[in-house]
């Protein structure tokens, strides 16, 4: 009822008294929702109250709400600047996952000059091993680059990766950035319904439901950890499950085969060509033969590095106990 009365008030825009909204969001008693929309309410109506400051103090010290510590971050940054910026670095060194990218979305936000340092130190070597720096590593540079083209300090710390990036010869180096810290909600969301990416076209996400193109993944988060389900996204053929990827097999009659390896043993090999019909020959009468290749894209043309990232994580939690041993494979 306390929920639905301050929602209430909040879409008829009620005059709450100041008092008692701030009671409101501090009542632990309370869904944590409630006692966010008594803060929100609270800034619309009271932006100026004295209780408001003390309000956002007290909510950015309890770690057990990370959704009202984000809140209160995110209006302290636009009344106190200062002092929202070094909350904001609190939260990064000793925040969960989704309060440290929130703080690094308020420092971008925040244009000011102190939150641009903060943002220049997460992207040095330094500040890699900070801890907190490898899962949001992603979002710092996406805040930099928000803030580059005012700020010289970050500009000139995205160029210098740009150039180690471009020196390398790691086909990953680029995608390094998002091994973890992605959402699982949202690259289901995204493995599920994306329609540039189109994963279920050739790929079953849960048993008994997605296309068996290619290979089952209901069991790939328990089969592989985050760099191998990286690779997987972002060259597809590096390994091939078997079974899948397509090779062309050249006979020395001249005759050419092309299709999906189903298996090769001493005495043939059996390929399904594309129509479905499967043929075989022996290794005697073969002149040569291309590896398999993935008729899958590579997703790193398709998907952002966050989305690449949300997919990985979503991967990992796909848990399911494999059908066979190959299950899962890419």
């Amino acid at each position: 009822m306390k929920g639905l009365a301050l929602q209430i008030m909040a879409v008829f825009n009620l005059d709450v008294p100041a008092a008692i909204t701030a009671a409101a969001a501090q009542d632990a008693a309370s869904p944590p929702e409630v006692r966010r929309q008594s803060l929100k309410l609270l800034a619309s109506q009271h932006p100026q109250a004295t209780e408001r400051r003390a309000v956002l103090s007290t909510l950015l010290r309890d770690k057990s709400q990370p959704a009202l510590r984000i809140e209160a971050l995110q209006q302290l940054i636009t009344i106190d600047p200062a002092a929202g910026i070094a909350a904001a670095g609190d939260l990064i060194t000793g925040g969960r996952l989704a309060e440290q990218q929130a703080a690094v979305a308020q420092l971008a936000a925040a244009q000011h000059p102190e939150a641009d340092v903060r943002l220049a130190a997460l992207l040095t070597p330094a500040g890699d091993a900070s801890g907190a720096a490898l899962d949001i590593r992603l979002d710092v540079l996406e805040a930099a680059a928000v803030r580059a083209a005012t700020a010289p300090a970050l500009a000139a710390a995205l160029a210098a990766r740009t150039k180690t990036l471009e020196a390398s010869t790691d086909l990953l180096a680029a995608l390094t950035d998002c091994v973890t810290g992605g959402d699982p909600a949202a690259g289901k969301e995204i493995a599920l319904n994306h329609l540039a990416a189109n994963c279920v076209a050739c790929h079953r996400f849960q048993k008994g439901a997605g296309s068996q193109v290619g290979p089952p993944l209901e069991s790939i988060g328990r089969l592989h950890p985050a760099p191998y389900l990286l690779e997987a996204l972002a060259n597809p053929s590096a390994v091939i499950a078997p079974g899948y990827g397509m090779a062309t097999v050249t006979l020395k009659d001249g005759t050419t085969l092309a299709g999906t390896i189903l298996s090769e043993t001493p005495d043939k090999i059996l390929l399904r060509q594309p129509d479905g019909v499967e043929v075989s020959a022996a290794p005697s009468a073969i002149e040569g033969r291309t590896p398999p290749i993935s008729v899958m894209p590579p997703m790193h043309g398709i998907l952002t590095p966050r989305q690449i990232r949300d997919v990985v994580a979503y991967l990992e939690t796909l848990m399911a106990k494999p059908d066979s041993a190959g299950a899962g494979e890419h």
